[in-house]
């Protein structure tokens, strides 16, 4: 059973090791480029959301400057009852992320379903190479 390999079978076993390694650790740096685009998707969707719910809110948004958006949110947004209203919201939002939700390292908060359509996401962007077998 203890049979003794030769120095040739023994180099083999390294560089087959060393190519599995490779292959591995670029499919974590492809993983890790999805996540960021995933992120970065999810990101825009959301500013232009919100782009344009604050717009149905202000008369003649063309017509005003980024400075005259700004001080109108500025003064909104420093209203007492405003800051409490938020509070609430954010501590509401918080209980229900949190239920269920996993933590990137990057401190992105993804859902189940998130992950979901990122694994699906991440079929379409993989390399197309199976990966190796662990037995070489």
């Amino acid at each position: 059973m203890n049979e003794k390999k030769s120095l040739t079978e023994l180099r083999a076993d390294v560089e087959k090791g060393t190519q599995r390694k490779k292959y591995y650790e670029n499919e974590i740096r492809i993983k890790e480029q999805q996540i960021k685009h995933l992120t970065r998707a999810e990101r825009t969707h959301r500013l232009c959301s919100r782009g344009g719910m604050l717009e149905k809110f202000i008369e003649r948004p063309d017509i005003l400057s980024d400075e005259q958006i700004m001080k109108l949110l500025t003064f909104v947004f420093h209203k007492d009852d405003v800051q409490e209203m938020l509070r609430k919201m954010i501590k509401d939002a918080e209980s229900k992320v949190y239920e269920g939700a996993i933590i990137h390292r990057s401190g992105v908060i993804a859902s189940f379903g998130y992950l979901r359509s990122a694994s699906v996401g991440a079929k379409r962007m993989s390399t197309g190479h199976p990966a190796p077998s662990p037995d070489g």
